[in-house]
């Protein structure tokens, strides 16, 4: 019997979508980053910020054709900006679950991996799901 990952409900094929594109887009992120950091030699956070926005064109574009390819949405336009703010507030949550870690709780800054991984992309899905995609 063959067995996909993509054969369960409908919320967890979507979860799994979800998590595929947020990892292609994290290593789109991250290898632009090291290109344009050391092999173009622009600025880190120059490097930083255009991987992000091809990171942010492979997630939007993902998200929207694959993950919630079936939902209706009121328009490409308005939905492209709830899904850039929804962006940059993971950007700020994944910031602040670094603060809380580093600056409140005092524990080294790779334990902010656990926010980061964990609960922020929740909070992202959740949006992207009754929010952007509606």
């Amino acid at each position: 019997m063959r067995v996909s990952i993509f054969t369960g409900s409908l919320p967890a094929k979507r979860l799994m979508k979800f998590a595929g594109v947020g990892g292609l887009a994290t290593l789109v992120h991250s290898s632009l980053y090291i290109f344009f950091l050391n092999i173009i030699s622009l600025h880190d956070q120059m490097s930083n910020l255009l991987g992000y926005l091809f990171a942010f064109l492979v997630s939007y574009y993902g998200q929207r054709h694959w993950t919630f390819y079936d939902k209706e949405i009121e328009s490409e336009i308005r939905s492209k900006l709830k899904f850039f703010a929804s962006s940059l507030l993971s950007l700020g949550i994944n910031a602040l679950w670094v603060y809380l870690t580093v600056e409140i709780l005092l524990q080294p800054p790779e334990y902010a991996v656990l926010g980061i991984m964990f609960i922020t992309p929740i909070i992202i899905y959740l949006l992207l799901k009754f929010w952007v995609f509606v």
